[in-house]
Formats: structure tokens, sequence, C-alpha cells
């Protein structure tokens, strides 16, 4: 038998070697497992953190949407601020309600915030157990506070500083917003939209500034439009042989637009990709050492498309001419259903205005409705002591302006709904003049009758009266371009009733009589095309509420001459009619440090 005494010891210290090392080895990995789950949970932390982070900053663009669908109701013209930073007490922007909730101006005075700082911010907040839904759903406190005020101190200053703070629990993100505002009437013609005002089938002039928030279409109708403009922009395309309707041209017509030198350029036509439009292969080259000239060299800046950084330029909202919107709370002098009218108190002065508002009811044939509108005698409104002090007049229910010729001072008329103009307008000793519908603008001429044997009779009959109908006003309406509608086959024939009867398009003015080309349209002013309409649910116009607008189911009316134009005293702020609406350009949205 082998003696293994020796062998026993070093086996015995091998074993406790062994446990000695599988210490050593437990301490290391619980060390290091310790690491491991600092080194998690730090992780962790870092990744809720930046998950509430990100929540602040949606919370804050959420403020930086709501502030400014604040200032566009407040017609672009509210604020929180002076431009010294001192709390506002004038044009002051009074906070609706929010989707989630409440807007809140924290001012002096307990308004009810869990985080009062009496700063003039207006405040939206949320907290746990409130009834409304956060925006996130984090469970943690929520709030966003924003101010808006001029840029500087210059009263004329028109451009504008948003600032907005988000707030998730103790996390913050702070965004800064920069743009500038302008009159809407600035622009010869404005649209919100598509913009088909160049088809029609007379050649054309047109002066002034033109934007569409869309497309903008240049088929003339087998004439030729003429465009001398420092600005002719859309954030859509540029369509130079289709209508909006989609109807083509490709030859046949002309179109000339000035560069910046004074030359007039021609816009090629021809079908798509071969027409000198958006479509074009070389629309968008500005390379000046090549032989192909895009739009840019075409006409040194004056055209671009939203391919060549045309942007947005933004309305007021439709809540402006709505009961209970801008126009209403400012007006001098209000209109409501049932034939009453009010002062800007609230005081009921139908009395005092006498016949100088009554109600009245025709038929449209172009709609086939019986329509009931409050028509306002101008004269007598003058003579009756209550023109509108403020130049403000403002209409829940559809109007007609009769005996306009002579204003006793500047006016702004806007209604909720469709506006009829009868005879001249504005015509003597010219005011700062607009007509804003939400609606449609119906023209007539003095010669117009309500008697049914008139307003039934066949269009021929309708004769307009003869000579000149002189219309200076800056003009708004509500129509949207394209609807199906525009062009309806009521008589189930498969082609649309009028394709283009009476040059009766959308976009463009509406009458009820026989003009002809003896009788002359004269217009002065600026047209913008809001296309914001409550329109009728069907193009029957079956079953409408008093707030909706009738669709056109016949172009009811032969065209006058018509003769257009700008008024250029519209073109900066001090020729603008009371109240005008403004429009706004963002230029700068970025984020700051809280």
């Amino acid at each position: 038998m082998k003696n293994l005494g020796p062998m026993r010891g070093r086996i015995g210290d091998e074993r406790g070697s062994i446990l000695v090392i599988a210490l050593l080895m437990l301490t290391l990995f619980s060390l290091v497992g310790g690491t491991f789950l600092v080194l998690s949970n730090t992780e962790g932390k870092i990744a809720t953190n930046q998950e509430k982070s990100a929540q602040a900053l949606y919370v804050a663009e959420s403020g930086a949407h709501a502030a400014y669908r604040e200032f566009a109701s407040s017609n672009f013209r509210g604020r929180t601020h002076n431009g010294d930073g001192s709390i506002a007490t004038a044009s002051v922007l009074n906070p609706t309600a929010f989707t989630n909730g409440t807007l809140v101006r924290d001012t002096s005075g307990d308004q009810g915030l869990a985080d009062e700082r009496n700063d003039g911010w207006i405040v939206w907040e949320w907290n746990p157990g409130d009834a409304d839904a956060s925006l996130t759903g984090s469970g943690l406190p929520e709030q966003f506070r924003f101010k808006l005020a001029p840029a500087s101190t210059d009263p004329d200053e028109d451009e504008y500083v948003i600032d907005v703070i988000g707030q998730v629990g103790s996390f913050k993100r702070r965004l800064q917003i920069q743009g500038y505002t302008e009159p809407a009437f600035s622009y010869a013609l404005y649209s919100d939209g598509d913009l088909s005002e160049f088809t029609r089938g007379v050649d054309q002039l047109i002066q002034g500034r033109v934007h569409a928030n869309g497309n903008m279409f240049f088929r003339p109708d087998g004439t030729t439009l003429r465009i001398d403009s420092s600005q002719i922009t859309a954030t859509g395309d540029m369509i130079r042989t289709t209508d909006a309707w989609g109807r083509d041209m490709y030859s046949g017509n002309t179109v000339l637009i000035k560069d910046r030198d004074g030359n007039w350029v021609e816009m090629d036509g021809g079908s798509p990709g071969s027409a000198m439009d958006s479509q074009h292969a070389d629309w968008t080259n500005d390379n000046p050492s090549d032989s192909i000239d895009g739009a840019l060299e075409l006409w040194g800046g004056v055209v671009k498309d939203g391919s060549l950084g045309a942007v947005s330029v933004d309305p007021p909202p439709v809540e402006t001419l709505q009961p209970g919107g801008y126009y209403d709370q400012h007006a001098a002098l209000r209109l409501r259903a049932g034939d009453a009218q009010f002062d800007n108190a609230g005081n009921d002065i139908s009395a005092w205005l006498g016949d100088a508002v009554t109600e009245k009811t025709f038929y449209n044939k172009s709609i086939e409705q019986d329509v009931t509108v409050q028509e306002i005698d101008v004269q007598k409104l003058r003579s009756s002591g209550n023109w509108p002090a403020n130049g403000l007049l403002y209409a829940e229910v559809p109007i007609r302006l009769v005996n306009a010729g002579e204003f006793a001072d500047d006016l702004t008329i806007v209604s909720a709904n469709s506006v009829y103009t009868k005879g001249d307008f504005n015509s003597v000793n010219k005011r700062a003049a607009a007509v804003i519908s939400a609606g449609r603008i119906w023209h007539l001429s003095d010669a117009w009758s309500d008697d049914p044997a008139f307003t039934h009779a066949p269009k021929s009959t309708r004769q307009a009266s003869n000579g000149t109908t002189v219309i200076n006003a800056a003009l708004v309406d509500g129509i949207p371009v394209v609807h199906e509608a525009n062009f309806a086959d009521l008589d189930g024939d498969g082609s649309p009733d009028d394709p283009s009867a009476g040059d009766g398009w959308a976009n463009t003015d509406q009458m009820l009589e026989s003009w002809g080309g003896s009788r002359t349209l004269m217009k002065r002013g600026s047209v913008v095309h809001m296309q914001f309409a409550d329109m009728a649910d069907n193009v029957r116009n079956i079953g409408m509420t008093a707030d909706e607008v009738a669709w056109v189911k016949h172009a009811e009316y032969s065209p006058p001459y018509r003769d257009y134009g700008y008024d250029p005293s519209l073109s900066g702020m001090s020729g603008q009619p009371p109240f005008a609406p403004l429009v706004s350009k963002l230029y700068l949205w970025q984020e700051v440090t809280p």
C-alpha cells in the first residue's frame, strides 16, 4: 500500500486554495454584479429622463400650436405682452378653450392655477385627478405656458415672437417661434387653397401680388393672360395647361409674366412635361453657366412654387367670422337673426335704425332657393346717426347692401353667411372699404327686382341695368375652389350641367342677371378666397341649415365686360379698411434653453 500522506496534504492545501479562490471570485462577481446593477439602474434612469424630456417637448409643441391658433383667432392682432416685455393692456389676447382643458391668462390675483406666477403668460395645466385628459399619459403634472409679443416697441412692428415652455413633472423644454404679419389685402389675389382665377375666357391683365396655399392654374380659355407682379407664389404646383377641373388646353392661349427687369416673358404652353410649369424637367434648374433657364432664371425669382421655396401664408380661421368670434366681438353694429340689431354694448337699437335695416325675401334661381336677408340701406344708415363708430358692421345672417354708393366713413362689413350687393358700392367719395363673407358674394345691378315674375324668369329676361356698375372694396369670400358640386350632373345625362355656362365658376364672382358685353362691372380692390365656408351637405341643397351655404346649381347669368383691378392704396397698413384681416408667415421655429 502506497504512502499517501504527503499527497493528502497537498490535496488539502489545494482544496483550501480553491476555496479561497472561489470566495475571491464570488466577491468579484458580487462586485461586478453590483456594478452592472448600478449601471442598469443608471441607464434606466437615463432612459426615463429622456422619455420625460421628450414628453416635455411634446407638451411645448402642443403649446406652440395652441398659441399660434389663439393668435390667428384674434386676426393676428392679439398679444400677451408689449415689445418691451411689459404685460399688455391693449390688444390683449383673450384665450379660448383648449382641446384638453382651459387656457388661463396668469395675471394678478387668484386664477385657480396650481402654479400661479402672475406674469401675464397664458397657461394650460393638468394635474393627476383632473377630469380632462393629459397630453402624455405620464401621470405627472403637465403644463405649458406661452407669451406673445411684438418683436419691438415700434408701433408699426409687424414681426412677432411666441415663447412657449412645456413641462412634465420637473422636466422642461422651451420653444421660440418668430414670424410676421401683413394685410391680406396687400395681395391682389390670395387663396387659402387652389387658385383658378386665371382660367376665364377673356384677356386678363393682373397687377399686384398673387399667392395660393395650394396649386395655381394658368390655363386661360383661348385668350391671353398677362401678370405684372413682384410676387407670384404657390405652395403647391404651378399648372400651365389644365384648369382646376382637369380640362386640358395645350394650345391657343398665351401666358406672359413680367420678370424683375420689367420684360414680358412667356410661360410656354404644351402638353404636361413640355409646358413650362412645375412638371417641366427644367423648372427648378438654376445654373447660370448652362443654356437652360428654369423658373428662377426666366422671371428673376418672381414665380415660385413649393419646390422653389414658396411658403404658406396663413389666414385667420373661420371662427373669426362666426358668431362670438373676433368680428362679432369688435363690431359697433351687430345684426342678429330675427331682424334684430344691437350695438357693441348689447343694446337693442332696432328702433333707432328705423327702416335702414329691413328683412327681405327673394328667389335665387342659381341655387333654387328662397333667400331671406337683412337688407341694409346704406344711405338711410348714414342719415340715421347710427353709422358704426369704429367702422365695423357684423351680421350673423345673410345680408344685402343697397343704396351703397356713398359712405359716411371707412367701413368693413362682415357676414357669417352670404352677401349681396345691389348697384354701385362706395363709388362716390371713395372710402377704405371691405366686404367679408364666410359664404359667397353676389353682385346685382340696380335693375334687380325681388318680384317673383322677375326672379323666376329666364336668364335672358333678367336684364342688368345699362352702363357701368362700380364696386370699390376689398372682397373676401369662403367658397371652396374645387368640388363636384361646381359642375354637378343634376339632370343625370352623364355630363356636367353647366361646364362653362356664363363663366359661372367657383373662385369668381357670382351674378343673377344678363349683363352682356355692353354693360360693365368695374371693381377696384383685392380678392381673397378663404375657402372655409360651411357648404350644404348635398349638391341639391336639400335640408340646409341656416348657417350653411348653398351650392350653385346653374350659372344663371351672362357675364358683363369685367374691368377689374387692384387698388394700390391697399398695399400698406395705412390704406386698410377697419379691422382688415391679417395673414401670417412663420420664418423661425427653434428650441432654446428653458
